[in-house]
């Protein structure tokens, strides 16, 4: 961890004494343990076992997991290390769900699938409401029949009515899901279909399931409403999805239903916003013509004002670094034009409403069609690309233009280049006698294709409102808006429509039942993307507020569904499955405790939370980086703070950094404080009667924190109160070591330091024939590779001990590769 170096002052630095210093302190401790082996008797295990075993249990569970974590390669021998310990921690505690949770995780890294069918079957046990684990064995078992029709047959068992209500809704949709693509493979669409309904009526919030339910039924259906129900499902499963948003407005408009599009297309602003992307132009396209569909005009020119300023404000910031002394006038005077697209769809806006803006926006969207023009010549594009340019600019000018010379001109462009279209040449025809105003040529040209081509059939609008016959145009108007609702000849059409009319018009009963769809929808959805405790809260709830030296640091992590509607907990889902914790601590005397390195937490212990649902993550902090440094300082104390973060992003330039993602939140929990000791000579005092007579848990803690001081006394015996009495309070806890019980004796060796006083201390544990003292010292106290220990311990009887030390062996005898060169 980044801040081992802080502390390095805690671990054995027996190397630093001179050569009689080191002769006469080994005689010493010889005499010592000489005169222990006279000792018969034994402390009785009057202290709290069970939580001691807790502890050490968490001690190896905590070294396993920093073998995996604090390398940056995954070495298998590090990987069978941490098996092996952490078998060695649900040995001791097999309560332990996390100890558990972290087996399976190693189960799957190294690919033994026993070690992770075991794991799993404990999870179950341990924690019967977590769905993911629940999911997990299910999975296995129906992994175990080999043929597609032997899995049919255990699904449909295990999803029949029979077994059903003993599966929770989630897990039966996700399982059905799997049922559904089993069939798919088989061939069976019908029963794909059937089970693919089933998956989404179980769990509305299984994404993928609605994802595959509203592909499916798009290809077999055209129910165009039934489709907008399942893009509506799979929203809700995720409200910040961009891409089901712009699928779902583009249905809505296609279909007519302009205000509901309009709603989903701004929530896709919002997110991309959120999300740190640009929406693209053709998104805003679409958005501004639905804006205008719903007969909002000013808001559509807002749309595209606004992405007029954004481009503008794009070409001053590169003129900028073009040209660093560029005045604020010449700055200002750098004005970006509009695509084609959205300047036609505000001319034809500005026409429609006799805006005397409209002159100008001609000319506008003239100049980008010419620059356009000018630019794929330049680059040597295909002639029909430049002939398309043509063709769109020969018809802006026609329709909204009222230009025949401009329009026939550029007409004349693209005949240099492609063949015209029959249909084509007949509409530009038409509407050339159109802007003549020889209104018997123009129907005589555009009746008979009024039916296949809108725009001919807006040129017969022309031609009947020119004969004052509002009816026929009226009827026509309303063919056009109703033939494609998703095209601006269609909202053009429309808006022109009820401005006869003077009223709103609904082009269909699908778009009606559309925008009653979306009007349902919640309209905390819309503000999800700003705010998402609006969706989801969370907070950190410490069970204390000041902790002993050795208690666990528990803390919870609270998760609330605040939406009504469940939010799934998935990685491609609303809730993310991990939450990050960045620890602050305050330690007197101890710098650098900023760069703490922040933790991971899996928070998927369920699959969705349900509206109004809690979830709540318990954490023992001590099971953590953190827990190793507490144990390191337990005289100092320290103040602990903790900051949470969902749907976490991390950067790191100069720094690690982590950052809420798109509906992230975060959350700061009250710092607490965990306590330390003022060394004094009536603390000596006190703690040199408890530890003669251990007969509590209180009184090892008691001995561990003397070895701690012990250290501070060979480390800086200038500066520690007491030092006169340091030979007592070795002598002390050397024999009172040689009478504890051997859980005792490992618990002690996991907690204390190893200051060059206490060696006799581990002398004796060297010499031991207890499998837990021998663990217990082979992971806390071995730092080179020619430890007695290391050969000793091969050579005992239990064979997981021999696999440890094996491991430890080959972990400080490898050999050093060397650098490699530049």
């Amino acid at each position: 961890m980044k801040f081992d170096s802080a502390i390095v002052f805690f671990e054995d630095q027996s190397g630093s004494t001179t050569l009689p210093e080191r002769f006469f302190m080994r005689l010493y401790h010889w005499i010592i343990i000489a005169g222990l082996s006279a000792f018969s008797g034994v402390i009785s295990a009057r202290a709290d076992d069970q939580t001691l075993t807790n502890q050490l249990s968490l001690e190896f569970f905590r070294a396993a997991q920093a073998l995996v974590q604090q390398n940056e390669t995954l070495d298998l021998g590090n990987l069978n290390l941490a098996i092996a310990l952490n078998e060695e921690a649900v040995r001791l505690n097999p309560h332990d769900v996390d100890a558990w949770h972290f087996m399976m995780d190693l189960a799957q890294l190294t690919e033994r699938e026993e070690l992770k069918s075991k794991a799993l079957q404990q999870l179950v046990k341990l924690d019967p409401s977590n769905d993911v684990v629940a999911l997990m064995r299910l999975n296995e078992a129906i992994q175990q029949y080999q043929t597609a029709h032997e899995r049919i047959g255990v699904y449909q068992s295990l999803l029949s009515d029979a077994n059903r209500s003993k599966l929770s809704n989630p897990v039966a949709s996700r399982l059905a899901q799997d049922l559904a693509l089993l069939y798919q493979r088989l061939g069976d669409i019908e029963e794909m279909g059937r089970w693919l309904g089933r998956a989404v009526d179980w769990d509305s919030s299984n994404r993928s399931a609605v994802a595959l339910a509203a592909g499916f039924f798009r290809h077999r259906s055209n129910d165009p409403f039934g489709e907008a129900e399942l893009l509506t499902l799979l929203l809700l499963a995720d409200p910040i999805d961009i891409e089901t948003q712009i699928l779902l407005a583009q249905l809505l408009l296609e279909n007519g239903a302009y205000e509901g599009a309009t709603r989903l297309y701004q929530l896709a602003t919002q997110s991309s916003h959120v999300r740190r992307v640009r929406p693209s132009v053709g998104m805003l396209t679409d958005k501004t013509l639905a804006e205008w569909g719903s007969g909002n005009g000013p808001k559509a020119l807002g749309t595209i004002n606004k992405l007029q300023r954004d481009f503008s404000e794009q070409l001053r910031l590169h003129a900028i670094q073009e040209n660093p002394r560029l005045s604020s006038l010449e700055l200002a005077q750098i004005l970006s034009k509009v695509p084609p697209a959205l300047g036609t769809i505000r001319t034809a806006i500005y026409s429609v409403t006799d805006d005397s803006r409209l002159a100008d926006s001609i000319d506008a969207v003239s100049q980008v069609y010419q620059a356009t023009i000018d630019q794929l010549v330049e680059n040597n594009f295909e002639p029909t690309a430049v002939a398309q340019v043509y063709l769109e600019m020969t018809w802006f000018f026609y329709w909204l233009g009222n230009d025949a010379d401009t329009a026939s001109r550029w007409l004349r462009e693209a005949e240099n280049l492609v063949t015209i279209k029959q249909t084509a040449q007949q509409r530009f025809a038409g509407w050339d006698a159109i802007c003549r105003e020889d209104w018997q040529q123009a129907e005589d040209i555009l009746l008979s294709q009024v039916e296949e081509d809108p725009a001919s059939a807006l040129g017969m609008v022309r031609v009947y409102e020119a004969r004052g016959q509002k009816r026929e145009a009226a009827e026509l108007l309303l063919s056009v808006a109703r033939s494609k609702p998703g095209t601006l000849m269609a909202v053009y059409a429309l808006q022109r429509l009820q401005m006869i009319f003077n009223q709103p018009i609904i082009l269909s009963d699908t778009a009606g039942q559309m925008e009653q769809l979306i009007e349902s929808l919640p309209y905390t959805l819309d503000r999800i993307p700003n705010d998402p405790s609006l969706a989801l809260s969370m907070r950190l709830i410490p069970h204390q507020t000041v902790y002993a030296a050795f208690d666990p640091l528990m803390v919870d992590i609270e998760l609330t569904n605040n939406a009504p509607f469940p939010l799934c907990i998935d990685r491609d889902g609303p809730i993310q499955p991990q939450i990050a914790l960045e620890p602050t601590m305050s330690v007197v005397g101890l710098m650098g405790l900023d760069a703490l390195i922040p933790i991971v937490v899996d928070i998927d212990r369920r699959l969705c939370l349900q509206p109004r649902e809690q979830l709540v993550i318990p954490l023992n902090l001590r099971r953590f980086g953190m827990g190793l440094l507490f144990k390191q300082i337990p005289l100092a104390g320290a103040l602990l703070s903790l900051k949470a973060t969902s749907n976490f992003i991390a950067t790191e330039v100069t720094r690690l950094r982590i950052h809420a993602g798109a509906m992230g939140l975060e959350c700061d929990m009250h710092p607490v404080r965990v306590e330390g000791v003022r060394v004094t000579e009536e603390w000596l005092d006190e703690s040199l009667k408890m530890v003669a007579q251990p007969d509590t848990n209180e009184d090892l803690y008691r001995m561990s924190m003397m070895s701690h001081w012990l250290a501070f006394v060979y480390e800086k015996p200038d500066t520690v109160v007491g030092i006169e009495r340091a030979g007592e309070a070795v002598t002390t806890l050397t024999e009172v070591y040689s009478q504890l019980s051997p859980l005792q004796q490992a618990w002690l060796l996991s907690m204390m330091a190893r200051p060059p006083s206490l060696d006799p201390i581990f002398t004796m544990a060297q010499q031991s024939e207890y499998r837990l003292v021998i663990l217990s010292y082979l992971m806390f106290h071995v730092h080179q590779g020619d430890d007695p220990m290391l050969l000793a311990a091969q050579r005992f009887e239990d064979a997981s001990i021999q696999k440890i030390a094996r491991y430890i062996y080959i972990k400080h005898n490898k050999p050093q590769q060397p650098p490699s060169s530049p």
